[in-house]
């Protein structure tokens, strides 16, 4: 297992942070925050000293760079508030800001990221898993998403407060379940995997269903939100050891091409990866375990789950061959070769409305 960063979780675990805190604190956030008070409450808990920089979307190389030019040279405490693009927006300027090379030149580790100010995460959302990961994605300056990594992403403190999540709406609480569903099932199968992940992504795996399920019911329940937000950070953390798969290849493939979720993405991708992959690495999750392709589409039809926008199938095939992509199918559970990938993004096309 790789490096974890200290978690501090439970409901008002927020307010309990500023003890540890020492020097400057930078916080950055995305827009949408604002609008909830999240942003106030965490200034006013954290006692930040500087807003940073406000994200609308996923990060892009150019915001990183932007954002690293204001932390350079700072001693700050660098917070991440928000769903993982601000928390991968947070981690990428706390390390391209103690050099002076611009984002673009850590796509794919091509540039190793040696250094970094501390960071502390907290997820507004109950997925990503970017609070546990030392990978962060961005999109570089040729619209191709990407990822950088290293132990110098590693955040120092993950804060996990499901207080935080009460006001996420019923599709993003959705989309982000499914997310970290797949960051499990894609881990505990990987050609990484080990023994240890494994049992943190099969916690993960039993726990998300009946939590999301009660979420739908009543988006106020804390106890649910708590199980979700669990969840998502032991899936990180399996995630973090062991990587991705197939799902997330095609998703980021997709991510290229469309403007679509990424839990949605992976909703639709994940259905893919269960048919293509053996059917008995996936024995050892209860309610999957007699017939996974079957199990997972029968829960995915539950969930209010939108078609995927039409895209053209041949540029997903170029997309998911890209370099990137293959670091991350040569992870994957069964083999994927380059030949096989027009059917695979021919039966992802399946699912466009």
């Amino acid at each position: 297992m790789v490096q974890t960063p200290k978690i501090v979780s439970g409901p008002g675990t927020l307010s309990t942070l500023r003890d540890e805190l020492t020097g400057p604190v930078v916080l950055i956030s995305d827009r949408g925050l604002v609008q909830t008070g999240l942003v106030d409450l965490t200034k006013e808990a954290l006692q930040a000293d500087q807003c940073l920089h406000f994200l609308t979307g996923e990060p892009t190389s150019a915001d990183v760079d932007r954002a690293a030019d204001q932390l350079r040279g700072s001693q700050a405490t660098v917070i991440g508030l928000g769903g993982g693009s601000a928390l991968d927006l947070a981690k990428l300027a706390a390390a391209v800001c103690t050099d002076d090379h611009p984002t673009d030149s850590y796509g794919e580790c091509a540039r190793p990221i040696t250094g970094s100010l501390p960071t502390v995460l907290i997820p507004t959302t109950a997925g990503t898993g970017s609070e546990m990961s030392r990978t962060a994605v961005f999109s570089n300056s040729k619209g191709r998403k990407t990822w950088a990594w290293g132990e110098a992403l590693q955040a120092r403190t993950a804060v996990l407060d499901p207080e935080l999540t009460l006001g996420l709406p019923l599709e993003v609480t959705i989309y982000t379940a499914v997310d970290a569903l797949s960051h499990a099932l894609e881990a505990a199968t990987a050609v990484s995997k080990t023994k240890l992940s494994g049992t943190f992504a099969r916690q993960a795996i039993a726990m998300i269903p009946p939590a999301l399920e009660r979420v739908m019911k009543s988006l106020k329940d804390l106890d649910a939100r708590e199980e979700l937000l669990n969840a998502s950070g032991l899936a990180g953390i399996a995630l973090n050891s062991c990587g991705t798969g197939l799902a997330h290849a095609l998703a980021h493939g997709l991510g290229t091409l469309v403007k679509v979720p990424h839990g949605l993405a992976i909703a639709w991708a994940l259905r893919v990866t269960l048919e293509w992959n053996p059917p008995g690495d996936y024995g050892h999750f209860e309610w999957l375990a007699d017939n996974p392709s079957v199990n997972l589409n029968r829960w995915l039809d539950q969930l209010p789950l939108a078609k995927l926008p039409s895209f053209n199938t041949e540029e997903l095939v170029e997309a998911v061959r890209s370099p990137e992509n293959r670091v991350i199918l040569d992870n994957n559970a069964r083999a994927v070769s380059d030949s096989d990938i027009p059917k695979l993004c021919e039966q992802l096309a399946a699912y466009c409305g």
